[in-house]
């Protein structure tokens, strides 16, 4: 009996190893593939290998892809200063919303909150697309647009792109038909409208397109009028007369 138990151990443990060895190679294939970048001659065909060739490779399930990504994404730390690694990593980072689940978010969310991170638009990117389809996803764009602490400017720009392509037809390959999505992304943007300083005509076209009864409204007018910049001159300035023209009632255009 004693005998049997000792096989089976023995069994159990080479079972292990042989796993262990094998997710050894298949993140660090994940780590070479996350280094290759698109041929510079765009007359030869090359498709980029993806998680997926990984998966397929080594026949194993979604679970096992999303561990294996999980532990390249932790290879490198925010500290990391080579170039190779700092991409790696980055883009393990952005793996996470494709191939993850929201029992990502939380690990996500702490490189997202650091500002000293280099891979926080990639997190938020991969938080913005675990969420798309939920009720959370504007909390979460909400704070990066206020939150001038954690976030930046260009953060916040980031995101007005990646929500515009999710609710835009024809503007990103990320574009989302479901309505109750687009309605929250619409309703989200007149918010924007009336607060936004630093794009704040960007924002305003944007909430004009998904919300077409906005743009002669008296809310458009109010908004343009109280954020437009004092002392506003030369080109900037015709821009900003151009927006307050459009937003007149049809009547008065």
């Amino acid at each position: 009996m004693k005998e049997k138990i000792f096989i089976l151990i023995i069994l159990i443990t080479n079972v292990f190893v042989m796993y262990a060895t094998n997710q050894v190679e298949r993140v660090a294939e994940l780590e070479m593939i996350s280094l290759i970048e698109p041929a510079d001659d765009l007359t030869r065909e090359f498709v980029l290998p993806t998680p997926l060739d990984v998966k397929k490779k080594y026949n194993i399930t979604d679970i096992q892809l999303r561990q294996d990504i999980e532990i390249l994404t932790k290879k490198y730390n925010a500290q990391e200063t080579n170039e190779q690694n700092r991409l790696s990593r980055i883009i393990s980072v952005c793996w996470l919303g494709l191939y993850g689940t929201t029992n990502n978010l939380a690990y996500l969310k702490t490189i997202m909150d650091n500002p000293n991170d280099y891979a926080q638009e990639a997190a938020m990117e991969s938080c913005i697309e675990l969420l798309k389809m939920t009720p959370e996803l504007i909390p979460l764009v909400r704070d990066v647009a206020t939150n001038r602490v954690r976030y930046s400017v260009e953060l916040k720009k980031r995101s007005y792109r990646i929500l515009q392509g999710l609710s835009v037809p024809g503007l990103s390959p990320a574009y989302v038909s479901n309505m109750n999505v687009r309605v929250r992304i619409a309703s989200y943007f007149l918010e924007r409208a009336a607060e936004e300083e630093d794009s704040t005509l960007y924002v305003d076209q944007v909430a004009c397109e998904l919300n077409p009864s906005y743009r002669h409204s008296q809310q458009r007018r109010d908004n343009l009028a109280r954020l437009r910049k004092p002392g506003l001159t030369g080109l900037p300035a015709q821009i900003y007369d151009a927006a307050q023209r459009d937003a007149q009632p049809k009547e008065e255009e």
